[in-house]
């Protein structure tokens, strides 16, 4: 960090550098829900899209 003093009636002035870098990326193996499994879990929950839906309506959604 470098400062400087600034002068009587002179406006701020802010330069500012920055560098930013990553060594590894975060692994992107996630265990994700299929559209019946979603909407089981928001039956089950009372909220989203599946709420009003009977067990056979959620079974006959494409994956």
């Amino acid at each position: 960090i470098k400062t400087k003093q600034g002068s009587y009636n002179t406006p701020l002035q802010i330069n500012y550098t920055g560098i930013l870098s990553f060594s590894s990326l975060q692994d992107n193996d996630y265990n994700l829900m299929n559209s019946q499994e979603q909407l089981t879990l928001e039956n089950q929950r009372g909220r989203g899209l599946g709420a009003g839906l009977s067990p056979d309506e959620i079974a006959a959604v494409p994956t």
